[in-house]
């Protein structure tokens, strides 16, 4: 095991005097050890400490965790419904893993609640876009909010050949609607990848296609570049909101499927760091899974964990840390938009430059 930290700066604009933050990336562990089958284990996620693999072929979500000088993998949760290979995670840590491995028209899943591992079934019917006669195959799946509270969260599913993400609603472990979120994406592919940033936004790609983000605040299909080195044969992603500013972590490199990423800052559109990111190594790839999965946790208002999950190559947990922040906001103004939710007409809204809109995105009058 070996431990890396990269140190990375990023100017902030200010009006009286510059004023400069440094991000720290550090490595904290890695493992390529006791790795599940990847025909049964695509898709990981992270949180408290623990990178979460989904194994279809034992229906269980093993965690992985540093306990010690050793990396250890434990049964996190095991249930006859977890059967099939797409999970994620909310923002309160439940989780969500697909059911049924049937390919085409996926229609039920499991969530999981974080405080004591509490498995539901829930159902769901996706609409058909038009023309279409089935729901496409569809293995993975991701998550926003909070599912088992009264504001509730987000399913995102991007299926095979629909031009289409859809929302599926969740308050207190109960489905409430299911809507088409924006319009004018790519038609997905059994491997499409989908991150919600702080502000609702989603980011989301079908593999090998370009990047597009649907911007809540214009109801807008947009098309998003980062640093320009999107390795987009390999999904996977995450956002995260540190000191101001807005990052992405995304994948780079020019071997497939391997563990290679980078940390991209938005807001100064500059990277983060001049050097790729890795665990393992970057000279293989992993197999079978297309992707490379990255999950962000908030720690405190200057650190978050970036979990890693490379299908057939490894797992490890990085910390961003954000250094000598700026603290005098008049000096330093934030072009960060403000965001908030809020209850209206009996319903948690997003609050942006004066507009309301619904968990979807779609603007409220």
């Amino acid at each position: 095991m070996r431990k890396i930290t990269l140190v990375c700066a990023a100017l902030f604009a200010a009006m009286a005097a510059s004023a400069e933050v440094t991000f720290t990336v550090e490595k904290l562990w890695e493992s390529s050890e006791n790795l599940p089958a990847v025909t049964g284990s695509r898709q990981g996620v992270g949180h408290d400490g623990k990178v979460l693999v989904q194994d279809k072929g034992s229906k269980t979500i093993w965690a992985f965790a540093k306990e010690g000088d050793a990396i250890t993998r434990t049964e996190f949760v095991k249930n006859d419904d977890l059967d099939a290979v797409g999970i994620a995670i909310d923002n309160a840590g439940n989780l969500v893993v697909l059911n049924g491995w049937a390919g085409s028209n996926p229609s039920a899943a499991v969530i999981i609640k974080n405080a004591d591992k509490t498995c539901k079934k829930i159902t769901f019917t996706l609409p058909k876009a038009e023309g279409a006669t089935v729901i496409g195959r569809t293995d993975y799946v991701f998550a926003s909010g909070d599912l088992f509270s009264e504001e509730g969260g987000i399913i995102y599913m991007y299926p095979q050949n629909q031009k289409a993400i859809y929302g599926i609603k969740v308050i207190n472990g109960e489905v409430t609607e299911v809507n088409p979120i924006g319009s004018g994406w790519n038609a997905g592919n059994t491997a499409s990848s989908i991150i919600v940033d702080a502000y609702g936004n989603l980011i989301a790609q079908a593999r090998s296609a370009e990047w597009q983000k649907w911007n809540v605040a214009t109801s807008k299909l947009e098309s998003v570049t980062f640093g320009g080195d999107i390795k987009k044969a390999c999904v996977g992603g995450c956002a995260l909101q540190l000191a101001g500013k807005d990052l992405v972590a995304y994948n780079v490199g020019t071997e497939n499927y391997n563990s290679e990423w980078t940390l991209f800052n938005i807001t100064d559109n500059v990277k983060v760091c001049a050097e790729s990111l890795y665990i393992v190594d970057k000279a293989s790839a992993g197999a079978g899974a297309t992707a490379n999965w990255l999950t962000a946790q908030k720690i405190d208002e200057n650190t978050y964990y970036i979990y890693q999950y490379c299908p057939n190559k490894g797992v490890g947990i990085w910390k961003v840390t954000a250094k000598d922040v700026p603290t005098d906001t008049e000096e330093t103004p934030v072009a960060t938009p403000q965001v908030k939710k809020i209850m209206h007409n009996g319903q948690v809204v997003i609050v942006r430059d004066n507009k309301m809109y619904n968990m979807m995105g779609v603007e409220i009058n």
